[in-house]
């Protein structure tokens, strides 16, 4: 039988070769694409680079042998490392900073510090790049700008011109101080500055005048102030141990419903529909407590709705105090703390306790800062709020739960603060203190 050829026999061995040369350029052609969308660039001229073998991106009319990655390291061979590493017997180094928690690019001080400090110790700049780590480019700056200049600090910039000269700042800040209570506002105004008040805020701030909202004090008198120091000194030298014999007395008052600020979830311009603002009677429901304590512990406690006068205090004093006493105290001395209200000093009172051998501390007048239980009532008030209670009842048997739940270490830090309190009056001649 004839031999049947094939069609492909027939083809001349030239197209064969010309066909492999074309599959051929089309896998090149694959990988450079590849590589070209991998580093986020299209249609741009790529090189192979003669020593990793990978496509980089090029310049038109450039032509690089190596990339810039094997061209790094033909210039600074990790050689280096391995001989240093080596030649001083020490294990291999590793990098002194974390990068992931750098918040920007920019080198801190420390890390400038720690480049001059490694290099001085004769560390070669590309060991120090690993170590920051960083480029080793940034490390060879900031070597030449230590240098240069003696230390790390970025170079001065020139910044947009000021405004305002040096005088007009001076009389800012000779206003401010002589005004006090006054705003950037006011003294833009007042001085006619042609700034804005964030530039008067910032000039202010500059010299260590911040802005604040001021803090309220009773306007003590003279004498009331020597009354205040007079008090401070006669006890300031008292030991903590003698202040946890000391049993603090009050009187507060606790409203039914939230207090203060409350909060609302409402659509954009709604803040005046009746849906969305919350009531205030103008007369709330409420219940009044006597309590005392010590650095000892809690003392008894008393709730009552009527208005307190001294019948009424009398009564519960000869209910709450010496039980109190009698429970938190060894046998002896201990002493007793109530503010200046008339219905504490009132005849009355003033017999019951010295008939009942009750040894008081008479308080300055306008003087709460040297009661710590007026810190307690502003925890325990902030502890009841959170309960929510719905009508008087429940706010009595809340007002019971939350009065015994009271932290101990709360008590102790109360009547050990006493020290502190009579030193901050002494320190502010009299004046309210931060207590």
């Amino acid at each position: 039988m004839p031999t049947t050829v094939s069609p492909l026999h027939k083809v001349d061995e030239s197209i064969i070769e010309m066909y492999n040369t074309v599959s051929s350029l089309y896998l090149w052609y694959s990988a450079v694409l590849c590589d070209v969308g991998y580093r986020g660039h299209l249609c741009v001229l790529q090189e192979k680079c003669k020593q990793c073998r990978r496509f980089t991106p090029v310049k038109e009319g450039e032509r690089h042998h190596l990339c810039r990655r094997c061209n790094t390291e033909r210039r600074h061979p990790p050689s280096n490392e391995d001989s240093y590493s080596t030649s001083a017997g020490r294990a291999p180094l590793q990098p002194i900073c974390d990068p992931s928690n750098t918040p920007h690019p920019h080198l801190t001080q420390e890390q400038r510090w720690t480049i001059v400090v490694l290099w001085k110790e004769g560390l070669p700049p590309s060991i120090i790049a690993k170590q920051i780590p960083c480029d080793l480019r940034t490390v060879q700056y900031w070597i030449r700008h230590y240098n240069e200049s003696g230390s790390v600090e970025d170079n001065p910039r020139s910044g947009r011109k000021r405004k305002l000269n040096e005088n007009a700042y001076d009389k800012i800040v000779d206003l401010a101080i002589e005004t006090k209570f006054t705003t950037p506002k006011d003294i833009k105004k007042e001085l006619q500055l042609p700034v804005s008040s964030r530039t008067v805020r910032r000039r202010l701030n500059e010299v260590g005048l911040f802005g604040g909202i001021a803090r309220k004090e009773y306007p003590y008198t003279e004498a009331q102030l020597q009354k205040r120091l007079a008090f401070a000194n006669k006890y300031k030298h008292w030991t903590v141990a003698q202040w946890d014999l000391v049993l603090f007395s009050d009187e507060a008052h606790i409203e039914l419903g939230p207090h203060g600020q409350v909060w609302v979830q409402r659509p954009y311009g709604a803040s005046f529909e009746p849906e969305y603002m919350s009531t205030k009677r103008p007369h709330p429901e409420r219940v009044s407590m006597w309590a005392c304590f010590s650095g000892k512990g809690l003392g008894e406690m008393e709730i009552f709705t009527d208005i307190l006068e001294s019948t009424l205090l009398k009564h519960i004093l000869q209910k709450c105090l010496l039980p109190s006493a009698r429970r938190l105290f060894p046998p002896g001395p201990w002493y007793f703390v109530q503010d200046n209200d008339p219905k504490h000093t009132s005849r009355k009172i003033k017999t019951h306790l010295h008939n009942k051998g009750v040894t008081c501390l008479e308080l300055p007048p306008y003087s709460p800062d040297l009661n710590p239980i007026e810190n307690l009532w502003k925890d325990l008030k902030r502890r009841i709020e959170k309960r929510n209670a719905r009508d008087v009842e429940e706010l009595k048997q809340i007002v019971s739960e939350e009065w015994l739940a009271t932290n101990p270490t709360l008590l102790v830090n109360l009547a050990h603060s006493m020290p502190d309190r009579l030193t901050a009056v002494i320190a502010n001649g009299g004046h309210k203190t931060v207590y």
